[in-house]
């Protein structure tokens, strides 16, 4: 509590610093305030999806492997965000959305056909690899090495299974275009602050990716709207 006081008295610093005439402050001040903005609004991004599932008691159109590979994609960037002992501001929207995809997997689990065994051996080791990134006792250079080489092609991949999916059933089912509006802005605020904040290469490639692809879902969205897949799809 104390920590996110003393960001709104510095929101307000900067805000009184520019009215003073200091407008070299106000791509920090516009950071600052996008931030938040983003956090704010990753706690709302997928509970549309959510909501429409638990109305629908369906997941026909929805990938699993779009939210296990988001899940392991979030997760990635938060443990490297975290352990190079970057601002919360800059990346707390990720464990948010992270503890979402929790939730959206656990109900397509309930509502299909899983493989128990293989659901409760990757839960232990997801876990087993948050706790061990967290104390340290894997170094900060592997969290790098995933987010480099494993984060934005996982990020990527994520959405290409939806992509396709989407393109072969001219359906995009269950799918809510909320969450994937949300995530577009988000993505583009994100590359405005990570050019102001942090200038971090990696970080900045993983949401230009994002940004493309998750576009290319709502224009299949507005695309296929209103149309039905195959039933045994």
């Amino acid at each position: 509590f104390f920590s996110l006081l003393c960001k709104m008295v510095k929101i307000v610093d900067l805000g009184l610093e520019i009215l003073a005439g200091d407008l070299d402050k106000g791509t920090q001040f516009i950071s600052l305030l996008l931030s938040y903005a983003i956090v704010t609004g990753s706690f709302i991004l997928k509970i549309p999806q959510i909501l429409k599932i638990m109305r629908s008691q369906s997941v026909q159109g929805i990938s699993l492997a779009m939210l296990v590979m988001e899940l392991i994609g979030y997760a990635i960037s938060s443990l490297y965000s975290y352990q190079q002992r970057y601002e919360l501001a800059t990346y707390a929207e990720s464990p948010v959305i992270l503890l979402q995809n929790v939730a959206l997997i656990a109900l397509y689990v309930s509502l299909s056909k899983v493989d128990t065994m293989k659901l409760v051996a990757g839960t232990v080791l997801f876990g087993l690899w948050i706790y061990l990134s967290m104390v340290d006792i894997l170094p900060p250079s592997f969290s790098t090495f995933l987010m480099t080489f494993v984060n934005i092609p996982l990020f990527a991949a994520s959405r290409i299974p939806q992509i396709y999916n989407n393109h072969k059933n001219k359906s995009t089912g269950m799918l809510e275009p909320t969450g994937f509006v949300l995530a577009l802005g988000g993505c583009a605020a994100r590359i405005f602050t990570t050019l102001a904040d942090t200038a971090d290469p990696v970080i900045l490639l993983g949401f230009v990716i994002n940004f493309v692809l998750n576009g290319a879902i709502i224009a299949q969205i507005f695309l296929y709207w209103g149309a039905k897949a195959d039933k045994k799809e």
